[in-house]
């Protein structure tokens, strides 16, 4: 019996050694499936707890910003019967519920579409130009509240914000995807498609063009948010759950490996819709198609194998030139075999006409 006293007590004795050269204790990843289940239940008791502003925004013409986005408890005497209908989120016909898939788990995502705008539409991979601030929801003795204190954005400035990263890195997964279910300001121009602002003379400020960019507010889990995150100086993770108030002014469409073709054409793989943007990878060599400047893998790079549409009379890009703008594929041109697959996803794009000519001249 001593024997394995003693054998015990040498494994407690290493356990502990290795437990110090580790360093300081690192809190485990969470599995995400039980963790969805948690935040979907801190949502939507948030939800149908709290509710907001809505009579402020009944009026077609109002100037209001994402700023002026209350939210209220609804057993609070602070709710102005003026500004609220005193109804709950929760039945809000303005909320949407979105299924995202992130790491292999769905959550429900949801977004406040007080209104969707009327001017360019955004993807998930665009850099959009909106003023917004982002506050955790935090859940403390079963009471569901937002914390006052800004983690991102400010409560007066305009910003440019990319919604993936130069680095490769996606932006927070449901800020992307909630932003994508907005449009921006509708152009000053039609002749300059993302021109929404003008500048006043006399003050040199900015000034939006047309009042009607999208506005509302995302309710975003953990899951699709900062999940996991070491926070910094201690071994503990973040699980937040997060909203955002916003206003969408603008938005610029990018084409991150610069291969002709804009980013956000670049997101779904026709064969397989249900594929994630980072998954849409044709030839398989480990790059997404928008990170990948040879999307098929063959001997012609992408830009070798697409007809870009150039309209002399817009200037998409708003750069005071109206010419060598990318305003999208010619899609007829650039499906040289009229096989239905666009070129450069088609490895065999030329061999089918060489076979084809083949076949037709055999003797």
């Amino acid at each position: 019996m001593n024997k394995y006293l003693i054998g015990l007590s040498l494994l407690i004795t290493m356990f502990s050694c290795n437990n110090d050269d580790d360093g300081p204790f690192i809190e485990p990843l969470r599995e995400r499936g039980p963790q969805a289940v948690v935040d979907n239940t801190i949502l939507e008791d948030f939800l149908k707890t709290h509710t907001y502003n809505d009579l402020d925004f009944d009026n077609e013409d109002h100037t209001l910003t994402n700023n002026d986005i209350i939210f209220y408890k609804l057993e609070s005497d602070l709710i102005d019967a003026n500004k609220s209908s005193k109804q709950a989120l929760i039945n809000s016909n303005k909320l949407l519920r979105i299924p995202v898939k992130e790491s292999g788990t769905e959550q429900i995502l949801y977004v406040l579409q007080i209104r969707e705008g009327k001017g360019r539409v955004v993807s998930r991979v665009d850099d959009v130009r909106m003023s917004f601030r982002g506050n955790n929801i935090i859940n403390e003795q079963n009471i569901t509240s937002i914390d006052s204190t800004l983690f991102q954005g400010s409560v007066t400035s305009i910003n440019w914000v990319p919604l993936f990263l130069d680095n490769n890195n996606q932006n927070i997964p449901g800020l992307t995807v909630g932003l994508s279910q907005f449009k921006t300001a509708s152009p000053i121009n039609e002749m300059e498609p993302c021109r929404v602002f003008t500048t006043d003379s006399s003050t040199g400020e900015s000034e939006i063009g047309n009042n009607d960019f999208g506005i509302g507010a995302l309710f975003i889990p953990s899951g699709l948010g900062f999940y996991g995150n070491l926070i910094p100086g201690t071994g503990r993770r973040e699980y937040n759950n997060l909203v955002y108030t916003f206003s969408l002014f603008n938005v610029d469409y990018r084409d991150h490996d610069g291969d002709g073709v804009l980013s956000r054409l670049e997101l779904v793989d026709p064969k397989d819709p249900s594929k994630t943007f980072i998954e849409f990878d044709t030839d398989n060599d480990g790059l997404a198609n928008f990170l990948d400047r040879n999307d098929d893998g063959d001997e012609k790079l992408t830009i070798a194998e697409i007809e870009i549409l150039d309209n002399p009379d817009i200037d998409y890009d708003c750069d005071g030139i109206f010419n060598n703008d990318n305003e999208g594929l010619d899609l007829l041109k650039s499906d040289k075999d009229n096989n239905g697959i666009l070129d450069f996803l088609d490895r065999d794009d030329d061999d089918k006409k060489i076979e084809e000519f083949n076949n037709n001249n055999s003797i």
